[in-house]
């Protein structure tokens, strides 16, 4: 009896009906008029503002425009169908390998790269690197220079700058390290770096293709209502002001051909929020005041007669001479907080070697591409890992643990 009623199920099953088949043809139609819709659909909803992450350790924010959240769910979802499911038969079929990092060597004047193509650099790119006689921006400029490029650096310490361009010809590099001893902070420093700049485009034929603001101070350090005004104005002048007034007297040397190459560069720091930060304000509003700069020179300066990629670069914490005499022998002119903290990541190998930061500012300056340029580089932003971050596999670039 069991095997009765199977097999006349069984039967029954495979003998559809006339309105069956009719009712199966048409939900096969209603399907596809509703993947149509919902392609249709995602088109439409990609010209909505949807918000956009961003995440950067510290400096993580959600910048949106309004929008439905229903809408922004919707739309969220339709890509995501339109992403599964393939619109046409070579998609179907095709297939797009994920690119495999693979581990390579740096040495002077061989740069060997396994992932990525970069872009050659030869000596008539001139960067201007302000602050180049040590720390990061000596390693920048070692970096730059291994590359091919002309590097100009610059300081007020001329024995600092001549160390660091020994260091260059030592090593053999395929560029050249430039030095001019000046102050960004004043009219006369400045001349002599325009004056230089124009010297190396007329004997050498170097064009100015980037400048990098990296010099800067972190003291005084002191509650705000005991700065006196002199302190103030130092401060500012060189975190600031140098960087504005050296552009301004640079701008117009930049290259009028290839401009995709043009690029300014401004190291900002997460201390810009202001917070948790006591007797530290001094730093910490100068380089929120920087980081307002590189806002109103991204409005300005990629539409100008010399069009310019402008970016601020958090370089991160990172183990230089500076950073050892901040956390020891200069600790009395810090809150008992930072000094702790910068003890204990410099005790606990969470610093990082000036060449990995050396290295990110390199693919900032010369690889990263024009369309996809930000209003900020965080080197602990993840995302851009894969361009040049391979070269270091044994290093954790992850932001250190926070203040307490």
């Amino acid at each position: 009896m069991e095997y009765s009623a199977i097999k006349t199920t069984n039967q029954r099953k495979r003998c559809l009906s006339p309105n069956k088949i009719l009712l199966a043809t048409l939900c096969v139609i209603g399907m596809a008029m509703i993947a149509t819709m919902l392609r249709g659909t995602t088109g439409h909803l990609r010209g909505l503002s949807v918000p956009k992450q961003i995440t950067s350790g510290r400096n993580a924010f959600l910048r949106t425009q309004s929008i439905s959240p229903h809408l922004t769910n919707l739309a969220s979802l339709t890509n995501r169908v339109q992403t599964m499911v393939p619109h046409n038969r070579e998609q179907m079929f095709s297939t797009r390998p994920e690119q495999v990092s693979c581990k390579s060597t740096i040495t002077a004047g061989d740069t060997q790269q396994q992932t990525k193509t970069k872009r050659p650099v030869d000596t008539t790119e001139l960067v201007v690197m302000t602050g180049g006689g040590s720390g990061i921006g000596q390693a920048a400029t070692i970096r730059l220079a291994q590359r091919g490029a002309t590097v100009l650096i610059v300081g007020r310490t001329e024995d600092k700058l001549v160390g660091t361009q020994q260091m260059a010809k030592e090593m053999g590099l395929k560029g050249s390290v430039e030095i001019v001893g000046a102050d960004v902070t004043c009219q006369e420093g400045r001349d002599k770096i325009v004056e230089k700049v124009m010297q190396l485009r007329d004997e050498k034929g170097a064009v100015l293709r980037t400048i990098v603001h990296n010099a800067g101070v972190n003291t005084p350090c002191k509650p705000m209502m005991e700065i006196s005004e002199k302190e103030w104005n130092f401060v500012n002048s060189v975190n600031v002001n140098g960087p504005l007034f050296l552009t301004q007297a640079l701008r117009s040397l930049y290259g009028t051909t290839e401009t995709e190459k043009n690029r300014l560069i401004l190291l900002g720091s997460v201390a810009r929020q202001c917070k948790g930060l006591p007797n530290y304000g001094p730093y910490a509003i100068t380089k929120l005041t920087l980081y307002g700069l590189n806002l109103m020179l991204q409005e300005e300066l990629p539409d100008s007669e010399h069009p310019v990629q402008v970016a601020s670069l958090i370089p991160g914490e990172v183990d230089t001479d500076m950073q050892r005499e901040t956390a020891y022998n200069s600790a009395d002119a810090f809150p008992d907080h930072l000094v702790e903290y910068w003890q204990k990541i410099q005790e606990t190998g969470q610093l990082l070697p000036p060449e990995v930061t050396g290295a990110f500012m390199e693919y900032v300056i010369f690889d990263a591409p024009p369309e996809n340029f930000p209003e900020e580089w965080f080197i602990y932003d993840e995302s851009h890992h894969k361009d040049w971050a391979y070269e270091f596999p044994d290093v954790d670039i992850v932001e250190p643990e926070g203040l307490k």
